[in-house]
């Protein structure tokens, strides 16, 4: 069988044989096609090599490897049409971090589009044994004018001895050199609420039965 090319600027691509596709019980005009848009794809849909480290963090500057036609594809939305079939989703229980990454960048860079504010910096302090492991710190992020404390961790053997106070007002005196006016973090009604309210925090939103049977706080400490 002989495919007819109708552009006077492409070359006859030439049918190869498919005895795979044929044995497995497919038409002969979808071995056709399958082999079409194999030569095709070869020669004018061949990856060219990437070009590394076309992206950085906002947050920390560290340059992450991307390629120059996936950060314009970041930035330019894709129509879905019958050429570009939409990707399976698949459910992750664990994630990979450099996934996880790439979630927080882009919706940080959004944000800096969003508003024009750009001096997100991550907070963090940490406790350590002479090891050098960690045995209590913080985590979080100023940005605005706002310092959002995500984690809060003391071990249980230092529970009791004023670690988890140091760290809030490190992390406190830390957000003021920043220029921050306030901080916000969130709490279960079983861990910690009272502690940040000796601290000089006020529950602003909550959201019952997350947990079950418990709930989820909003606190905010305005920073004279």
């Amino acid at each position: 069988m002989n495919v007819r090319n109708t552009s006077p600027s492409l070359s006859t691509p030439r049918l190869r044989p498919t005895p795979k596709h044929i044995r497995s019980g497919r038409k002969r005009s979808d071995a056709l096609k399958w082999a079409v848009g194999h030569t095709l794809s070869n020669a004018f849909l061949a990856p060219r090599p990437p070009t590394r480290n076309a992206g950085r963090c906002l947050v920390c500057g560290q340059a992450y490897a991307s390629t120059i036609r996936e950060a314009r594809q970041d930035c330019r939305p894709m129509k879905p049409d019958s050429s570009h079939p939409q990707s399976d989703l698949m459910v992750e229980s664990e994630p990979a971090p450099r996934d996880v990454r790439f979630l927080r960048e882009r919706l940080y860079e959004f944000n800096v589009r969003a508003t024009g504010i750009s001096d997100g910096k991550f907070l963090s302090l940490f406790a350590r044994a002479p090891d050098g492991s960690p045995v209590a710190g913080i985590f979080g992020w100023t940005w605005g004018g706002t310092c959002y404390i995500r984690y809060l961790f003391v071990s249980e053997n230092m529970r009791g001895q004023g670690q988890g106070t140091r760290l809030m007002r490190a992390g406190e005196t830390e957000a003021k050199s920043r220029g921050c006016r306030q901080i916000v973090l969130e709490t279960h009604d079983f861990q910690a609420p009272r502690f940040y309210q000796k601290l000089g925090f006020t529950v602003v939103g909550r959201v019952d039965n997350y947990p079950q049977g418990h709930q989820h706080l909003m606190l905010v400490k305005h920073l004279v």
